[in-house]
């Protein structure tokens, strides 16, 4: 599922999407459900948005991008702030993360 929503960003919007094999078990990015995205920020915003606004029918359970987090099993909370994980990378400024899986942990 992630590589047909990476394939679906990448032709829609022009941004660099990939899903990779990491030895992290505790990584969606390990079992194929997620993906991360590289691009301008507008563009950036104008995907996570957009993944938000259509989540049901592209099966994303959330999405991650400028230390905030949009979840559908929230959706009424809109974008919520996440905590400081330390870095750019980390906090999500620099890329957007989608998980198409249930999340294991309420954020």
């Amino acid at each position: 599922r992630a590589a047909w929503l990476r394939d679906k960003i990448k032709s829609q919007f022009g941004l660099t999407c990939t899903t990779y094999a990491t030895s992290d078990t505790s990584s969606e990015h390990r079992t194929g459900n997620a993906l991360d995205c590289w691009g301008t920020p507008s563009q950036m915003r104008q995907v996570a948005d957009w993944t938000a606004a259509n989540s049901r029918t592209l099966e994303a359970w959330y999405v991650i991008y400028a230390q905030q987090i949009w979840s559908l099993t929230r959706p009424s909370a809109g974008w919520v702030d996440m905590e400081d994980r330390g870095s750019a990378r980390a906090n999500h400024f620099d890329h957007i993360h989608i998980s198409m899986q249930t999340p294991s942990k309420e954020f």
